[in-house]
């Protein structure tokens, strides 16, 4: 692959547990997709609209052959249902 990917924050907005997916948004930049097999190790398998997470956005191919920005090693930073991170870092 050879790119390097910077990683980003982003709050989750929303999230279906039965699907596995949902949306984060990111200052200044249009919201990514993320699916839950995109979870880094350690971090629970499902998210909550305004968790915190930390993830690396990389262009993906659709079925379609159109282009979308989807979130990959994702991980838990601040959960929203307590207010201690999950982390030593905090935003």
């Amino acid at each position: 692959m050879g790119e390097f990917n910077m990683r980003e924050r982003g709050r989750v907005e929303w999230f279906d547990r039965k699907l596995g997916y949902g949306f984060v948004s990111r200052e200044g930049a249009p919201d990514v997709f993320i699916h839950g097999s995109k979870l880094q190790e350690g971090s629970r398998e499902w998210l909550e609209a305004g968790d915190i997470v930390e993830f690396e956005v990389r262009e993906v191919t659709r079925r379609n052959g159109g282009k979308k920005a989807q979130a990959f090693e994702a991980k838990l930073i601040t959960p929203v249902s307590t207010s201690k991170p999950n982390s030593e870092e905090t935003i």
